[in-house]
């Protein structure tokens, strides 16, 4: 999916902890309309960097994957949702919901985690006295730590722009906003998205057959054919803009 939005290969050395960045040129057909007009010497669309957090394998500890999630302004997580006994899964089955569940826990213990480590540190600092904007920043995080205990994200506390400052240095995983993307078998893509905002039912298989059509009216045409106007990773990444 990285690859087919931004153009970018894997490299085949790329190793646990490491960060990919790409860019995924926004489409928007009114920018064509007026370089018709214009006639410019380039066309640029407006663009999306697409981070790709660092493989996490299994057992190991997820912490490259975190930090490098946590510094960006929204979090796009690809479900495995297809199936195919070539391709193992670590749970044994396909299941895209218990996973997306499974994601979301990781997500919330995460930042409770967060919360609990600076609220000790806290603790020990009140003997020294805490000054304005720590006690803010501590009351912020009681707020947190309730909802996080309840596996409520913290984007649903509709927190204040003053209480948002006060935490804004933890960089919350749970206060971004998210889309999730499903990677489903080819005769999943046609019709309704799964239910929920935010949410895209992609084939990465039926994105490559899409991308290497270069005509755009046969491009049109194969997309009309499976009851789509644009293709999954378009979607998903207007979307994301």
């Amino acid at each position: 999916m990285f690859t087919l939005l931004t153009g970018r290969a894997i490299p085949p050395a790329y190793r646990e902890g490491e960060v990919l960045e790409g860019i995924a040129p926004v489409y928007d057909p009114r920018v064509d309309v007026i370089a018709r007009i214009c006639k410019p010497e380039k066309i640029k669309y407006a663009e999306n960097t697409i981070v790709l957090c660092p493989p996490v394998q299994a057992g190991a500890a997820a912490r490259e994957w975190l930090e490098a999630a946590r510094r960006c302004d929204l979090l796009c997580i690809l479900v495995r949702g297809f199936t195919s006994a070539e391709v193992y899964h670590p749970a044994g089955s396909v299941d895209a919901r218990r996973d997306h569940t499974n994601l979301e826990a990781e997500l919330v213990l995460s930042d409770l985690d967060l919360v609990e480590k600076r609220l000790e540190r806290m603790g020990k600092e009140k003997r020294a006295g805490l000054s304005p904007a720590q006690m803010l920043e501590e009351k912020v995080l009681h707020r947190c730590k309730e909802a996080l205990e309840n596996g409520r994200w913290l984007n649903a506390l509709q927190l204040e722009p003053h209480e948002l400052g006060a935490i804004k240095s933890l960089s919350f995983l749970t206060l971004l906003p998210v889309l999730w993307a499903y990677n489903v078998d080819e005769d999943s893509v046609a019709g309704a998205e799964p239910a929920g905002p935010g949410e895209f039912r992609v084939s990465c298989r039926i994105e490559q057959e899409i991308a290497a059509i270069e005509d755009p009216a046969e491009r049109r045409e194969y997309l009309k054919g499976m009851g789509l106007e644009l293709s999954g990773l378009e979607r998903m990444n207007r979307a994301a803009y």
